[in-house]
């Protein structure tokens, strides 16, 4: 009996010797994991930190691009404030109009300043360029175009100038039915359709002065002043001076058959490049 609990004892040792090292084991294992992954987890926070540095790098340098941009976009409209302001060096007209070289005009240039002295651009197909100023170098004769292309782009295109000789420059402002109309310069010679009316205002209902009749609608007639609309223009008819619409007369040329200074500017730049 006693030599049978001694072996019991004996393999109890052993059984439970044995579990206590694969305990121990076991331990060291997860200790030995435990530890690597806290070096993982250290190199995540330290990678996670220079990743947030690289970021914070990035957005400041997009921030100064940002102020870059910004303090350029300032230093051209200080320009067209401050410089074209100044009579004695250029003459400068407001104009609206939108540009759309989708059909012709491609590679115009657009400079920095309207002295056309540094190219920043080149236009390219399907383009879009909001006008805004007229301007006239009084020094050296060029004329350009305040423009913004893609709505980013501000500069300089070079045109002819539709303002040459006083043309659409202010004339008067005279009353309409109770309206007040103003009335651009505009000296040149048209034909007028047989059968229009010569009216004493630009109006359809103003009185009639004289219808033009068959023989009248082959000669030329000299024009004086345009609505600012460019709806009705004054002309000489014989003896008579009165107001016409403007879609009744007409040219031998080609092209429009007013040049106003929006037709002109499309006509310098894509009308006669059209492809």
């Amino acid at each position: 009996m006693k030599k049978t609990f001694l072996y019991i004892f004996i393999i109890s040792v052993l059984f439970f010797g044995c579990n206590s090292k694969k305990d121990e084991n076991k331990i060291i294992e997860l200790e030995n994991l435990n530890s690597t992954l806290s070096e993982e987890k250290s190199r995540l926070v330290e990678e996670n930190s220079n990743l947030k540095n690289k970021i914070s790098n990035l957005e400041s340098k997009i921030q100064e691009l940002e102020e870059s941009i910004t303090s350029t976009k300032k230093e051209i409209s200080d320009y067209i404030t401050k410089e074209l302001c100044n009579d004695q060096l250029y003459e400068t007209h407001d104009l609206q109009y939108t540009l759309d070289f989708k059909d012709g005009g491609f590679n115009i240039k657009v400079y920095k300043t309207p002295n056309l002295n540094e190219e920043i651009y080149v236009i390219q197909k399907n383009d879009i360029a909001e006008v805004s100023h007229i301007v006239h170098v009084k020094e050296t004769g060029k004329t350009t175009i305040k423009v913004k292309v893609n709505n980013k782009i501000d500069g300089f295109i070079k045109i002819g100038n539709p303002y040459h000789n006083g043309k659409f420059s202010f004339v008067e402002k005279i009353d309409v039915n109770g309206e007040e109309v103003t009335t651009l310069k505009l000296e040149s010679t048209f034909l007028i359709n047989e059968g229009t009316c010569v009216k004493e205002l630009p109006s359809n209902n103003s009185k009639n002065l004289h219808e033009i009749s068959h023989k009248e609608g082959g000669i030329y007639y000299q024009s004086f002043e345009i609505t600012s609309d460019y709806q009705w223009v004054k002309m000489v008819v014989g003896k008579i001076i009165g107001w016409v619409p403007a879609s009744t007369l007409s040219r031998d040329i080609g092209g429009p058959t007013i040049y106003t200074p929006e037709k002109s500017i499309y006509w310098d730049l894509i009308g006669s490049n059209l492809i």
